[in-house]
């Protein structure tokens, strides 16, 4: 738990005691990620004190976020892609939002490229919904759409940890629903908070359902990303993204089984 002065307390879902990168990754820990952001932001901590950090935390972290699609035009070959809202406060307090993913917004497309960049050990590929044309009255190709390699990361042993961190989320984490396709599958959750009101104007807490995933694990060839806006309310406590992309698996690869 984190608490700065004029913020309410920052924490994870659940309490999960010391953990390592693995686990941090696995089960969502939100103070994990806090701490790294105050290392990056080369701040001192102190309960209920403020946070006072190098502003260029922020540029730091964009960089390299963008590195695997988020924050940037992914170049997928449609126009007037966007690329989200990039927030524009340096507030400590909005530090640690950043870096679980409360701050900047990213469209579906970047999640897609962020995952296949993991997927493709950091290479980070420019998606396409054309391949090539032809004539109408031949096999004669008139365009190409080639795989464009957009960047690629270097610092290998690192893409594996998350990797390793992303199969643990589905064999000992929040992505367990995964765990009994008969594929294995490396995911990572995320619930984005949103706000609703009801028909008195009340506001409530309406969070988006987030799932990237890919699979099989030792060989990608098939990579999902999920979004479903205010999938969570009083009615619906479960990650929808998760069901889904589990009945997705399960009838691609039988498909392709038979």
């Amino acid at each position: 738990m984190v608490l700065l002065r004029q913020w309410t307390i920052k924490k994870s879902l659940n309490n999960l005691g010391r953990v390592n990168d693995l686990t941090a990754l696995a089960k969502s820990s939100n103070v994990y990620m806090f701490h790294i952001a105050m290392r990056l932001g080369g701040a001192d901590y102190e309960y209920n004190g403020p946070l006072n950090i190098d502003p260029s935390a922020f540029d730091t972290i964009r960089n390299t976020f963008s590195q695997f699609g988020l924050g940037t035009l992914t170049g997928i070959d449609v126009p007037n892609e966007t690329i989200g809202y990039i927030g524009s406060s340096t507030l400590g307090g909005h530090l640690l939002d950043f870096v679980i993913g409360q701050f900047d917004t990213y469209t579906t497309m970047q999640l897609s490229q962020y995952i296949n960049t993991i997927a493709n050990d950091g290479v980070r590929v420019k998606p396409r919904l054309l391949l090539d044309t032809t004539e109408t009255d031949s096999t004669t190709t008139t365009y190409t759409n080639p795989v464009q390699v957009l960047s690629v990361l270097e610092n290998i042993p690192a893409i594996e940890r998350v990797q390793k961190g992303f199969r643990q989320c589905v064999t000992d984490g929040y992505c367990v629903a995964l765990n009994n396709l008969p594929v294995t599958v490396a995911a990572k959750t995320g619930t984005a908070e949103a706000f609703m009101t009801d028909e008195e104007g009340n506001y409530f807490d309406s969070p988006n359902s987030l799932l990237v995933s890919y699979a099989p694990y030792e060989n990608p060839e098939i990579s999902i990303a999920c979004a479903i806006p205010h999938a969570w309310n009083t009615t619906s406590q479960s990650n929808l993204c998760l069901r889904i992309s589990n009945e997705i698996y399960a009838t691609y690869f039988d498909s392709n089984k038979n």
